[in-house]
This record gives structure tokens, C-alpha cells and sequence, in this order.
């Protein structure tokens, strides 16, 4: 049947192609790497916006390695 899904990995493609695009990721993954530390911004306050950020997108396809 067409509109049958079969398994969770097909369940997930099909959520994320249609709720979370690939410009969207995109988009979150170049803020990623792009962040930097606001003047006046504490480190603490700095770690609290760079981990929302990671989180937001789980599908960012930066590794653990270069994140840190």
C-alpha cells in the first residue's frame, strides 16, 4: 500500500522530510558553526545557547568531535 509505513526509520524520514527540511538543517547547521561569544555574554550563558542550538536540530550531521 502507498501510504503505509513500514518501519520507524520510514516513519522518521517521512516526519522530518515533511516537518524539518533539509534547509532547515541546513540553515541550523551553518548557525552552528558560525556561533560565537556575545559581548557581555557569560560563558555559562554562551554553553546554555550553544547546546539549544545543537539540540534544535538533531539531524545537523556535525560530529561529536567538531562540536566540542
Amino acid at each position: 500500500q502507498p501510504n503505509t509505513v513500514a518501519s520507524w526509520t520510514d516513519l522518521k524520514k517521512l516526519f522530518l522530510e515533511k516537518y524539518f527540511p533539509t534547509s532547515r538543517a541546513a540553515s541550523i547547521r551553518n548557525e552552528i558553526c558560525d556561533i560565537r561569544q556575545c559581548d557581555n555574554e557569560s560563558l555559562a550563558e554562551y554553553w546554555e545557547r550553544f547546546k539549544q542550538l545543537v539540540s534544535s536540530c538533531l539531524q545537523h550531521q556535525i560530529s561529536e568531535q567538531l562540536l566540542i
